[in-house]
């Protein structure tokens, strides 16, 4: 299992990308969550040919947070001339175990999670985080996260309700913090909802 970090602001939880996460987890799954997750992504202007075009290009800043107040932190932390963020909302899979838990999030998709149908293939007593892993897809903007320090009576967010990117204003490294402008987003997470139902969900 390989982790990559990122910064990380002042969370009671941690979160490490998994370059590769182990499908033989053998943790036993203690429940599956659809949750509402915030996603910092870096904006800035690149060239796209040799004519001089440019365009305005969005990468991943870092980590999934589960707060916003959290993504906020961990935007502030990365401020560089030139470069802008945005937070986008979105629906992540949080597959809870008893020492450490798993997330997924599906980047730059407004339907996240659409080729995933059912896990009903899924049957073995106790199901493992493995179990689960295996049956995701593989996909290219597919982010697979290592989430610690999550204890259990934290509050998660809940995916009802609208969703929104958050776009920041005031970069560079002014001593100013950022200011943020919302803007309605939509996000579609029918098909997950259902292929988790026969799990339970928060």
């Amino acid at each position: 299992m390989h982790l990559h970090k990122f910064p990380i602001p002042n969370a009671t939880y941690k979160i490490q990308k998994l370059e590769r996460p182990n499908l033989q987890s053998t943790a036993p799954l203690v429940r599956l969550e659809l949750i509402r997750v915030y996603i910092p992504y870096q904006r800035r202007n690149e060239w796209t040919s040799w004519y001089g075009d440019t365009d305005l290009v969005n990468r991943p800043a870092s980590v999934p947070w589960l707060k916003l107040y959290d993504a906020e932190r961990g935007v502030e932390k990365l401020r560089t001339p030139g470069t802008t963020f945005k937070i986008s909302e979105s629906i992540g899979l949080l597959l809870r175990g008893r020492e450490a838990s798993v997330l997924v999030v599906d980047h730059f998709n407004a339907s996240p999670f659409e080729n995933i149908t059912e896990f009903s293939a899924i049957s073995s007593q106790p199901i493992f985080i493995g179990d689960i892993l295996q049956a995701i897809p593989k996909d290219k903007f597919r982010g697979f996260y290592l989430v610690s320090n999550l204890k259990n009576e934290t509050k998660l967010e809940k995916i009802e309700g609208d969703f929104f990117d958050r776009l920041a204003s005031g970069g560079g490294s002014s001593k100013n913090s950022l200011c943020w402008s919302s803007k309605p987003i939509q996000v579609n997470y029918s098909h997950i909802f259902e292929a988790v139902s026969r799990f339970g969900h928060a």
